[in-house]
């Protein structure tokens, strides 16, 4: 099931409980719309995770496969936590996959629209 954004104010707490193992969370996202995602581990004092990454995937919920990696981050240019600015071609559901590296930990998954410049 699919996270809705609007009324997601608070970062997710999430964790990766085995070696070489991810998370996977799902979100409905909107065309022409950009999204900010950080997964905040222990660089950014957002869990115990030492160094994490983040991909984005298109995914089928009908069918429940994933499509192309669309979106991917190691090390921001802050910290070795990711953090992706996407905007999708086309709405529907998204898979956001945090792995650990081969790492195990705690991490806050933080998502929220990105407001156009003005």
């Amino acid at each position: 099931m699919a996270i809705p954004l609007e009324p997601l104010s608070t970062p997710i707490d999430l964790s990766i409980d085995e070696p070489d193992t991810f998370t996977l969370s799902g979100f409905d996202l909107q065309a022409g719309v950009t999204y900010g995602f950080l997964a905040a581990g222990a660089p950014d004092d957002g869990g115990t995770l030492p160094n994490p990454d983040m991909g984005i995937f298109a995914y089928d919920p009908s069918t429940d496969t994933f499509g192309d990696l669309l979106a991917f981050n190691d090390d921001s240019t802050l910290s070795a936590d990711p953090i992706i600015g996407f905007t999708p071609e086309t709405s529907g559901e998204f898979a956001v996959i945090v792995g650990g590296g081969g790492d195990t930990g705690t991490f806050q998954l933080f998502v929220a629209p990105i407001p156009p410049e003005m």
